[in-house]
């Protein structure tokens, strides 16, 4: 049975009066042969997008417990547990009119054994490191990110820059709770990878290069820290939160 350790952190950020960003982590444990990872980056101002985030986070993990045993493959359980979120934030915002307008993107993975299933919209990314490189084995949902893919942008450096990165074509929200489009990633851990999954106040200040040197040089609970403090020394424009995986066994 592989084995992990994780760790993960949030902040404020430098400019930020409260936190919208909300993150669960359970780890595999006796009786539970599986871990979930959750993180919901909400909008909608006020504490609306901090109700997002979190309503979301854990209507996706109560789907995941209640429906893992059942025999569906990870990634569709997933799928499903961001559909049942959108619909329960539609909910909520017509029985609380106060809250009109919030919404949130979400990340949500199992691990099971050395297998990871992701399902995400917006733009928090999911990183994979090995000794050589790192890569977002997602892809965001911003108005820059789908210029890139349509050729209009000529690389990752320019999706950083661009004036509608921030503008999203997918999140959870709205008071419709019609279907959302997820996207859905597989991949198998090899010992030694670890998984960076966070929100846009990390990448959109951090190179990659500078995240890939933190991520492979200190241990998951320093990890998470010099992250975090990586992106408010650059500005800590946005609330910031990072959860680091790493496969030991």
């Amino acid at each position: 049975m592989p084995s992990f350790r994780v760790a993960s952190k949030t902040d404020f950020g430098k400019v930020r009066s409260h936190n919208e960003d909300f993150r669960i982590v359970e780890e595999p444990r006796d009786g539970r042969p599986y871990g979930v990872l959750v993180l919901c980056d909400g909008m909608g101002g006020s504490a609306s997008g901090e109700v997002a985030s979190e309503l979301a986070a854990h209507t996706i993990l109560e789907h995941v417990h209640a429906h893992y045993a059942n025999g569906k493959p990870p990634h569709e359980i997933l799928d499903d547990a961001l559909q049942v979120a959108q619909q329960r934030l539609a909910a909520h915002q017509n029985q609380h009119p106060e809250t009109l307008g919030m919404g949130c993107t979400a990340m949500a993975a199992i691990l099971d054994g050395a297998a990871l299933a992701v399902a995400h919209v917006g733009d928090c990314r999911c990183y994979v490191s090995t000794e050589d490189a790192i890569k977002s084995i997602t892809l965001d949902h911003s108005w820059a990110a789908e210029l890139f893919r349509a050729g209009a942008l000529p690389n990752e450096e320019a999706v950083r820059n661009h004036h509608q990165r921030h503008i999203l074509t997918r999140y959870l929200g709205g008071r419709e709770p019609g279907r959302v489009e997820v996207d859905r990633v597989q991949h198998e851990l090899a010992v030694g990878d670890r998984v960076l999954l966070c929100t846009d106040g990390l990448w959109d200040l951090v190179s990659d290069a500078e995240i890939q040197r933190i991520v492979r040089g200190a241990a998951p609970e320093k990890a998470v820290d010099q992250l975090v403090d990586a992106a408010n020394r650059e500005g800590g424009r946005d609330n910031v939160t990072v959860i680091v995986l790493e496969r030991t066994v």
